[in-house]
């Protein structure tokens, strides 16, 4: 199995973990037999496109293509953390607010 597409199956298999689910559980909502998912799992069967996707939409994760000169910017985004401990006003007010302060 290419290793691009064992890094993916490692990443469902990581989201199965930290869902608490096990083969077994997953399996079965998944309609396929245990060792099956296991043969997956350890690269040892390639798996569909399709079978990809369903076991995505199944761990509440989400398939995107991304062109490649944007994904420096979707990785920004998803690990942006916003650090600001201060409240933030508007970025401008209209002459009338100005003046009713005064």
């Amino acid at each position: 199995m290419n290793l691009n597409i064992q890094q993916l199956i490692q990443e469902l298999k990581a989201a199965r973990v930290a869902q608490g689910l096990t083969q077994r559980e997953l399996a079965g909502q998944l309609g396929i037999p245990q060792s099956h998912l296991s043969k997956i799992e350890a690269g040892r069967v390639n798996v569909t496109l399709g079978s990809f996707v369903e076991m995505t939409r199944m761990l509440e994760l989400e398939v995107l293509l991304v062109p490649r000169q944007h994904i420096a910017l979707v990785k920004g985004l998803m690990t942006a953390k916003d650090t600001r401990d201060y409240a933030v006003g508007p970025a401008y007010t209209l002459d009338d607010e100005s003046q009713d302060e005064v």
